[in-house]
């Protein structure tokens, strides 16, 4: 916390006194009796105003430190009666949960996006169950992810590379390929073309980029300008620099078969069309900001919005880990004044550290039943 002292800005002269310095006779004018006058009189005016002035102490809050913000009784009070707008309480109309010693360190992989443990009534830690698997896996590839500076996610994921195959070989080229995803004439990357490019991959410059608390998680790469200055050690990319737009619309996928609904936690889900649609009105620089979707819980609306389900996580741990990411605290911004607003940003970077193929998936993965629980 720092200490600012706020002074009134408007003061008379009858506040200071006219006997030290003024007065209402004539006196010579001369440099230095100017100068003496002018010193008396801001000496005597701050003497006034610090006389009234009361010290109060205003905490200051740096991007690290957002989320101590603390919920008071005024923002409890108005999200019950739910008049946060009208009576001016932003914090608890944006929807901030950490409060002063009742919230838990957003750096704890228990705590979870409302500030409170990810505990049960019996102290256990909730868990979500790995997906039944509906359909043959015909790649696994694996997403490492840094939280903060201290924690290490692992995610394996299967893909339905026989149903999805153009989807599929975008995926894997954007997350796991030695080179990455290019859509644009490889001769682009050649020196002496006349322009400075690479293809997009998550490997450079992924991040999280979005989280729906407890609903999905949303990967890709923000800006490829950005992650291509930083594969080449600069601060900003060459103003050549040529990004990789969205890849021609995929043909096959319109008229596949649909594998499974969006129905569970642990699916990966793109836009029918390929990587890079999910956002259609952003640049080509921006397009993969969203590249692909794990959802958290059942999201029938993706469904509706033409995504589709082309690979799933594959095991106990990498379920935790969705869990983990979704239940981590997100900057909502002036969005979250807006009803229904609460995603964005999680408040603790989430980057990713590295990817691979783990290999052939073993023949032992068994294809469950179509009347699987799960696959309705």
């Amino acid at each position: 916390h720092k200490m600012r002292l706020h002074l009134p800005l408007l003061f008379t002269c009858a506040s200071v006194g006219l006997t030290n310095g003024y007065s209402n006779q004539k006196q010579p004018r001369s440099p230095t009796n100017d100068n003496n006058g002018r010193r008396i009189f801001l000496k005597n005016a701050m003497i006034a105003a610090l006389a009234t002035t009361t010290t109060t102490i205003v905490p200051t809050y740096s991007a690290a430190n957002a989320v101590e913000r603390a919920v008071g009784v005024g923002e409890q009070k108005c999200r019950t009666e739910g008049n946060c707008l009208e009576v001016g309480e932003w914090d608890g109309a944006v929807g901030w949960q950490w409060g002063g010693k009742d919230r838990c360190d957003p750096a704890d992989p228990l705590c979870s996006a409302n500030g409170q443990m990810r505990v049960d009534a019996n102290g256990e830690v909730p868990t979500l169950p790995v997906p039944q698997v509906p359909t043959q896996i015909t790649d696994i590839v694996q997403i490492e992810v840094n939280i903060g500076r201290a924690e290490t996610r692992d995610i394996q994921i299967g893909l339905y590379g026989n149903d999805y195959p153009e989807l599929v070989s975008e995926f894997k080229a954007f997350v796991a390929g030695d080179d990455g995803l290019t859509t644009t004439n490889p001769l682009f990357f050649q020196q002496g073309y006349g322009v400075s490019a690479a293809p997009v991959t998550l490997k450079v410059g992924g991040v999280l980029n979005r989280v729906y608390p407890q609903q999905k998680l949303e990967f890709g790469v923000p800006s490829q300008s950005s992650s291509y200055a930083k594969r080449i050690g600069k601060s900003r990319a060459p103003d050549d620099f040529v990004p990789q737009p969205r890849p021609i619309p995929s043909l096959s996928s319109k008229t596949a078969k649909i594998v499974r609904k969006h129905n569970v936690a642990g699916l990966v889900s793109v836009p029918m069309d390929g990587l890079g649609y999910a956002s259609s009105g952003a640049s080509d620089d921006e397009a993969f900001a969203n590249a692909f979707d794990i959802t958290a819980a059942a999201d029938a609306n993706a469904d509706k919005r033409g995504k589709l389900v082309i690979g799933q996580v594959m095991d106990a741990e990498g379920m935790d880990a969705v869990l983990r990411l979704s239940s981590l605290p997100v900057s909502k911004g002036i969005a979250g004044v807006l009803p229904g607003q609460n995603f964005g940003p999680p408040l603790v970077k989430v980057s990713v550290k590295g990817t691979g193929f783990v290999g052939t998936p073993p023949a032992a993965i068994a294809v469950a039943s179509a009347a699987g629980a799960d696959l309705q």
